[in-house]
């Protein structure tokens, strides 16, 4: 019998790419993993099959009263006593329900994934708490520790650490040496000579697309030629957003050839926009640890990140990116574009740095660690 039993609560359909990939490998070191979500009352069974677990009589107001009373009985059926269970995504509606979830479990992990712990509010956070309370692990990047410690201090003892990994980011590993560049570059029409520069990596108004392309409003002509932009929106907020309607319009005003991605991409595209690329920028408000910023280090970008963003790790790693503060982003974006290729020579050892630090093949284990340590 498998004594290697995870129930991950987390939404379903999985909201995040990397949650699948995951379970694949941790498949791999002999779990057996199911996933429960009690929002939804989903549940993904060890044959990989989503089955709703509300009766078909319930539907509209009913779904929800049904929800809330049975919520309870839920969690008593569908977390079993010989199963670690790791809550991926640490919501403040969780404390509600921990310690029924602590009572019917082996284990409980508390797995933070960045936007829930940063872009939570005061009363949010008061409400939180109880989860890492309660919870045998709190589980997060390295690089949240001090703000994590400021906020909710005297847990230090239950902090573990791990971070998702990303097939596309092992893809790009696997493809690097042997990429025909200039062939992408011919198919997405980007012109060879000009240095593409990636803004952002979805659609919401938090990356401050913007708050950039003020800084470019500026430059002579003659630098805005020598660029190309890539912005990749294909998720974030609706096409149809205000936001993005006044971003368009500002992105052809400019006077810069420019590429966008609004509709989804599976992987070998995704992977194909970050090999065209050449410089990465971001500046988004908050951040954890972005799969597309590795990604962006493993295509052998420049990286050029806001200093407010908790990348420190990046740069214990050795990794060679800028972090600089907002004053700064407009002349450091012009030194890159004008000493471009003494940069790109000095991000040449930053693929092997970022798969030794967040290839799946080393991240996996570091879960199953966690899962397994008394």
């Amino acid at each position: 019998m498998n004594d290697k039993k995870l129930n991950i609560l987390t939404p379903i359909p999985f909201w995040h790419p990397g949650t699948q990939e995951f379970i694949d490998g941790l498949k791999q070191s002999g779990y057996s993993v199911v996933s429960l979500d009690i929002w939804s009352f989903n549940y993904y069974n060890e044959k990989q099959e989503i089955i709703n677990l509300i009766p078909k009589l319930f539907r509209g107001k009913l779904e929800r009263i049904y929800k809330r009373l049975f919520r309870a009985h839920i969690i008593r059926k569908y977390i079993k006593k010989d199963q670690v269970v790791d809550i991926q995504w640490c919501g403040h509606y969780y404390s509600e329900y921990i310690e029924e979830i602590k009572r019917n479990s082996k284990k409980v992990l508390a797995t933070l994934f960045g936007s829930d712990f940063y872009r939570s509010n005061s009363e949010e956070h008061r409400i939180q708490r109880k989860i890492f309370e309660v919870a045998d692990s709190i589980v997060m990047g390295v690089n949240m520790t001090a703000d994590f410690s400021n906020l909710f201090p005297g847990l230090e003892t239950k902090y573990r650490y791990a971070q998702y990994g990303s097939k596309r980011l092992d893809l790009i590993g696997e493809y690097a040496d042997t990429v025909d560049r200039i062939s992408l570059r011919h198919k997405y029409n980007i012109p060879l000579e000009k240095i593409a520069i990636t803004v952002g990596y979805n659609s919401k108004p938090i990356q401050q697309h913007i708050k950039f392309l003020e800084f470019l409003k500026n430059y002579d002509q003659s630098i805005k030629d020598s660029i190309f932009l890539i912005f990749p929106l294909t998720y974030g907020v609706e096409q149809s957003d205000p936001y993005l309607t006044e971003l368009r319009s500002i992105i052809e005003s400019l006077g810069i050839e420019f590429l966008i991605f609004d509709k989804p991409l599976d992987d070998i595209e995704i992977v194909e926009t970050k090999f065209i690329s050449d410089v990465t920028v971001n500046l988004q408000t908050t951040d954890a640890l972005s799969s597309s910023i590795k990604e962006a280090f493993a295509s052998d970008d420049i990286v050029l990140v806001g200093d407010w963003l908790p990348y420190e790790v990046f740069e214990e790693t050795g990794i060679f990116f800028f972090r600089r503060n907002l004053e700064q982003f407009s002349d450091a974006t012009l030194d890159i574009i004008t000493n471009f290729s003494d940069y790109k020579k000095q991000c040449e050892g930053n693929r092997e740095k970022i798969m030794g630090f967040a290839s799946w093949k080393h991240l996996v284990k570091q879960f199953v660690d966690n899962y397994e340590q008394e």
